[in-house]
């Protein structure tokens, strides 16, 4: 069993330089490290010199911004039969790959994801035990939990895209249109498009033992970009993948309903209740967001692209 690792960054030098680091600490090498980064990006490439006789790396120029077209200048080089996707700001226990290859010896299992510890929420104790992780409800409310505790290992419907492993004969490419509404922000919910196009084709499985340090920081976002394009990327993704019957009961509970995602009529009551500092502005973009979304899915015919074992 051949196994890559997929990690695309920019312009983060440091924390690039720690991902790596673990990753040379493993008890089990990857056989190969793809690292995608943008001609322009001299830091990066920097660090990726350093490592090159530590680590087997692939070193992948992409063109065009954000991640989703960094993952699928990566994925069109990768030549493994399982493929990891690793953040760049992710750091991997020792045990880390080779718990993956354990889990992928059952022909059954297609895709195998694990915790991401956010070491900057750390102190506000954000972590709690629950009995629920990476479900998707019937009406489209995705409940992620994926970075709170869980006792043993499920099965999922999505994976966090931080730390999760898929065979690459069941991938495809990742969707450009939820990249293109990205000016500030990283192409929100590639993940679960990506794991919705996966169902029926195998099992998806969360570990808690996979568990990662995540380096997450995202103070430098738009908040107002960030309502919106998480509004449409999520509309447009669940548009997308449903039935005609599952958009209309989607269509119900994102509008009177909603969740963090896409705020409905009830969310908005429940955030003025809780004394949000802007609640209809809030609102407002939101829904502008959720238009959008189902405008883009109504005009755009999508079709995957497998990519070959």
């Amino acid at each position: 069993m051949t196994l890559a690792v997929l990690i695309p960054t920019w312009k983060r030098p440091k924390m690039l330089h720690r991902c790596l680091e673990h990753l040379g600490a493993l008890n089990d090498y990857p056989d190969m490290v793809y690292i995608v980064t943008r001609q322009d990006d001299q830091e990066s490439i920097d660090v990726i010199k350093r490592f090159e006789s530590k680590l087997p790396i692939s070193h992948v120029i992409v063109e065009e911004e954000g991640v989703i077209h960094a993952e699928n200048a990566g994925l069109k080089e990768i030549k493994e039969e399982i493929v990891c996707f690793l953040d760049d700001d992710a750091y991997v226990p020792k045990e880390w790959i080779s718990r993956i290859k354990r889990h992928f010896e059952n022909e059954e299992i297609i895709g195998v994801g694990g915790p991401d510890l956010i070491i900057r929420q750390i102190k506000d104790n954000y972590r709690r035990n629950v009995s629920t992780v990476g479900k998707l409800t019937w009406y489209g409310n995705p409940i992620g939990n994926h970075h709170h505790k869980v006792s043993k290992i499920h099965d999922v419907d999505i994976l966090k895209g931080v730390n999760m492993s898929f065979r690459k004969k069941s991938l495809t490419y990742l969707d450009t249109n939820l990249q293109s509404a990205i000016t500030d922000g990283n192409g929100s919910f590639w993940e679960l498009d990506l794991c919705m196009n996966l169902k029926g084709k195998g099992r998806l499985i969360f570990d808690p033992s996979l568990e990662v340090e995540h380096d997450s920081d995202h103070s430098h976002f738009i908040e107002d970009k960030v309502i919106y394009n998480n509004s449409r990327n999520y509309t447009y993704v669940m548009i997308k993948n449903y039935s005609f019957i599952q958009k209309i009961f989607f269509f119900i509970y994102i509008s009177l309903i909603g969740n963090s995602n896409t705020w409905g009529f009830l969310k908005l009551v429940q955030q003025i209740l809780k004394g949000h500092t802007n609640p209809l502005r809030h609102y407002k973009i939101s829904i502008k967001g959720l238009l959008k979304g189902f405008k883009v899915a109504r005009q755009t015919k999508v079709q995957p692209r497998y990519i070959c074992p």
